[in-house]
């Protein structure tokens, strides 16, 4: 179970904290989001009955304003979300969307798995299935 979430430092991170199911809360709070732009507010925790847990966040970036939306599972941690089925996890897309306050990627659904973000001639579905950093040209696929 999600027990506490919060946006810092300036609203540019989302962490959380949770607890077993004996209530047990975990130490240490666990990132959810590392942007170098927008910012997170209003988050609420949405209703827990069953896991996963929905942590929902209003975000500004620029002059757009979004409903941003987490699932988060205690066994697992955080857990991939692709909300437009293009095989790329929406955190994953969300770096993207976030890694450059100059070009005009402002939203999820304009990352596509055929591009190639870093221009290091990876694509970005391959650097994520693979786990490099597609935001970052000298992390590549071994």
């Amino acid at each position: 179970m999600v027990v506490w979430a919060e946006s810092f430092p300036l609203g540019t991170e989302i962490s959380y904290l949770i607890s077993d199911t004996d209530g047990n809360v975990s130490l240490l709070s666990t990132a959810l989001t590392k942007n170098t732009r927008g910012r997170y507010e209003n988050l609420v925790i949405g209703k827990q009955s069953a896991i996963p847990a929905l942590i929902l966040s209003r975000f500004t970036n620029r002059n757009t304003l979004e409903l941003r939306s987490f699932q988060v599972d205690f066994k697992d941690g955080i857990r991939s979300q692709d909300s437009y089925n293009d095989t790329i996890p929406d955190l994953a897309e969300l770096r993207i969307v976030d890694a450059d306050p100059s070009d005009m990627i402002t939203s999820i659904e304009q990352v596509l798995p055929t591009a190639d973000f870093d221009l290091d001639g990876f694509d970005n579905g391959q650097e994520i299935r693979e786990n490099p950093d597609p935001i970052d040209p000298s992390s590549v696929p071994s």
